[in-house]
Formats: structure tokens, sequence, C-alpha cells
């Protein structure tokens, strides 16, 4: 059984001592092992609780390397990408299903990116990329998967000591050569 007796409050500022730093409470969701149950309600048949099992993986996977690694491991990313691909899923639990893919592009390592495209996730963003409020985020995570992409590439070509670096002005995060008037 889980302990969490001792997490701090952030009202309790009575605590003097700076050498305890408060706890991060998705660490202790992780810690409670939610993550492979939340992967399971994302199939229950109530649409209340997929929309709420989809709301609790996209905050996790908003956060560390190893909080979305979590999410990987649980092996939620496949049932979440068959619900935003299946038309009839309901639209407010595909939103929350698209959120979990966009929180992990985002947040996580070129590793996880790999992963997250091996499990169909540039089709869920490619979807997003329909609806005019979420083409920006959509656009982010796209971006995010070519670039790491693009490290592999370099990666490769190195390993392989054809390394050279013509492209090394970078074309990535630059300017487009506008002009602000």
């Amino acid at each position: 059984m889980l302990d969490i007796s001792n997490i701090n409050s952030s009202n309790n500022n009575n605590n003097k001592s700076s050498s305890h730093t408060p706890t991060d409470f998705t660490d202790v969701i992780l810690e409670c092992v939610a993550v492979p149950r939340l992967k399971s309600l994302i199939a229950h048949s109530n649409r209340e609780i997929q929309k709420e099992a989809c709301w609790t993986l996209s905050n996790i996977a908003a956060g560390t390397v190893d909080q979305i690694q979590a999410v990987i491991d649980s092996g939620a990313i496949q049932p979440l990408v068959q619900l935003v691909n299946n038309k009839k899923t309901d639209q407010e639990v595909r939103s929350e299903a698209c959120w979990v893919v966009l929180n992990a592009t985002s947040c996580g390592s070129d590793q996880q990116i790999g992963v997250l495209v091996a499990e169909g996730c540039v089709s869920v963003l490619g979807l997003l990329l329909e609806e005019t409020t979420m083409v920006s985020m959509a656009l982010e995570g796209l971006e995010r998967v070519l670039q790491v992409e693009k490290n592999r590439e370099i990666a490769r070509k190195e390993k392989l000591g054809g390394g050279s670096n013509s492209s090394s002005g970078g074309s990535s995060g630059g300017s487009s050569g506008g002009s602000s008037g």
C-alpha cells in the first residue's frame, strides 16, 4: 500500500525546511499503478469513463519523459489511436485521446517519438489538421516528428562516415525571410 501521508500541501507553509521538495502528484498516480488501469478504461462502454481516462492519460503525457514512458509502457497508445481513427467514437472522447498524442509528441524524447510514430500517432496528427482549433498543435507535433527523423538521418550519416555537414545553416526554427512592417 502506498503511504501518501507525507505529501506536501501547497497551503502548508509552516515547514521551514527547504530540503523537502513537494511531491509530484503525477508520480504518486504512477506509483499506484494507475496507468495500466486507465488504459483498460479507455475501452469502457461508458463514454464519460472513457473521456476521463483519456483526460487523465493526457495530463500524464504532458509530464516528464518518465511519465510519458509509463503511458507508452502501459500499451495505451495503440488503443488511443484506434479510438481517434474510429468515426463512431464520441467527439469528446476522441478529443481527449488526441490530447494524449499531442502532449506525448510535444514532451517526449526522440526515442519516444519513434515509438509513437510506430504506434500510428501520425494519423492522429493528420486528422487534427482538419480541425481549425487544433491545426497549430497538430503542426507542432508533425514538426517534432520530422525533426526527430532529421536527427536520426544525421546520426546515420555520421555513423556511416558520411557526416559532411553541408546543411549547418539549419532550416528549423530559422527566419523565413519575411519582414515586419
